[in-house]
């Protein structure tokens, strides 16, 4: 078997002029080969006398490097070490290659480095590479990759388009790869001072995956509530009803037999799988994905955000970064001004609402907007009031939205299909509204119409 030891050497004059760091290998076999694919060899008739050490030069040109997988698996540690050591390739002062693109001359600059710490060049491969990626990429769960890491990135006049969209989402390789890196550098630094150090960004990614872990979790109850105490209860009214009605109830352990259709268009299976999965559950699975499709991702937190408006239990749902989120939704009715002033104004409402005992028996929104005006705090608490009025009124602009697209069909058919945009709004007030149109008397209409203008506009 092999064993080797891996000591940190300086290997003088290398092809770029520049100082770099090896990694010298001793094999208690002498007479092994290096493999296809692996770190670069020196010569035994080397300059340097290591008696059977072969020695691994790190090549600080992310263009000749080898990837880190290629090195032996406990040696990869520790040449992530004098990388990260070494730090990202980042040439300067070099003068950049010139590269006719679409007619125009275009190249890398070097003030791209300051603003993507991550990036490193490749002089010679006129390309610029990820040195975060490189390090650190997990091949097996991201097979697929992109240009900064395999071949290297050179269309330069995409440059700062590509390098925003390298990052990713949260779940994205780089960002794992990001990830791996700061764990890496300071593998003994605390939670607390973890926390403390990282930025903002970070700090939010990582509320984000506890959350999502957090809603995953409560997921998990509801389905195990369903499958444990759900059907039992639901089954037990049905029997309620049976019985009071005298219909016959099936035995649970008994083979399903269907009396509408022949048995061999049903799998043979006892009552208790076809009424409790097939049917029972079944019909959950279809509700659930029916608003899953209803209410997108966008949708679904606007309505986690509106729950903080709860009064219920002396606002326990109160959540001030929610509503202040959810205002960010509506900007053409909150100005920047009252966005600024809403967590000042969120505060003094909260701690109020709390204070006083006239809203101690408030049990919804609706009786939370009632309640203000009848105390007049509404005009204390404008912008919340504002932000309250928006939420009240959601559902209804929701289905009203959907009563107009439903009603589309009835007024603009086949044989209306040009009309024009005012006409077809009209038709639809007077068809959506029809409850007050019918109270509008005729003498009424017949005056207006002579008044104005009796064209239709088409």
């Amino acid at each position: 078997m092999l064993k080797t030891k891996i000591k940190i050497k300086n290997v003088c004059n290398p092809p770029s002029n520049e100082l770099q760091l090896a990694l010298v290998q001793t094999s208690n076999n002498s007479g092994m080969e290096p493999e296809i694919g692996s770190p670069d060899v020196e010569d035994e008739d080397s300059d340097e006398e290591f008696d059977d050490e072969a020695v691994y030069v790190l090549q600080p040109d992310p263009g000749k490097r080898i990837p880190i997988m290629n090195y032996d698996v406990n040696d990869q540690d520790l040449v992530r070490r004098r990388y990260i050591a070494m730090g990202a390739c980042q040439p300067k002062k070099h003068q950049f290659k010139i590269t006719k693109i679409g007619g125009n001359n275009r190249r890398f600059s070097a003030h791209w480095f300051d603003t993507y710490e991550w990036l490193e060049y490749s002089v010679e491969l006129d390309a610029v590479f990820c040195f975060v990626c490189y390090l650190f990429k997990d091949k097996t769960k991201h097979k697929g990759g992109d240009a900064f890491v395999k071949g290297g990135f050179r269309n330069w006049n995409m440059m700062k388009n590509r390098c925003e969209k390298h990052p990713g989402s949260l779940t994205s390789a780089h960002c794992e790869a990001q990830e791996k890196y700061d764990l890496f550098i300071k593998p003994d630094a605390s939670i607390r001072q973890s926390m403390a150090s990282t930025s903002k960004q970070a700090k939010a990614r990582y509320i984000s995956r506890l959350g999502y872990s957090i809603y995953c979790l409560r997921f998990l109850d509801r389905e195990k509530l369903r499958e444990d105490s759900g059907w039992e209860l639901f089954l037990e009214n049905v029997k309620s009803f049976c019985l009071k009605h005298k219909i016959k109830v099936p035995d649970m352990d008994g083979f399903y037999k269907s009396a509408l259709r022949s048995n061999k268009f049903f799998k043979k299976v006892k009552n208790l799988h076809r009424f409790c999965i097939d049917m029972f559950l079944g019909l959950i699975d279809r509700q659930l994905q029916e608003l899953n499709n209803r209410f997108d991702e966008v949708n679904t937190e606007i309505l986690v955000c509106m729950a903080s408006f709860n009064p219920v239990d002396s606002f326990a749902a109160y959540d001030q970064e929610k509503l202040v989120k959810l205002a960010h939704f509506y900007p053409k009715d909150f100005s920047k001004t009252e966005i600024l002033k809403l967590p000042y104004e969120l505060s003094m409402f909260i701690a109020d609402m709390r204070r006083d005992e006239r809203f101690r028996k408030v049990k919804n929104i609706a009786q939370l907007s009632a309640k203000l005006v009848e105390t007049k705090k509404n005009i204390s608490y404008a912008i919340v009031y504002k932000l309250l009025k928006l939420v009240l009124i959601l559902p209804v602009a929701t289905a009203s939205v959907e009563r107009v697209f439903s009603s589309m069909n009835y007024v603009k058919n086949k044989l209306r299909a040009k009309m024009g945009e005012q006409y077809l709004n009209d038709c639809l007030v007077t068809f959506l509204e029809r409850k007050f149109f019918m109270q509008v008397k005729e003498d009424t209409i017949i005056s207006r119409l002579q008044k104005g203008d009796r064209r239709v506009k088409f």
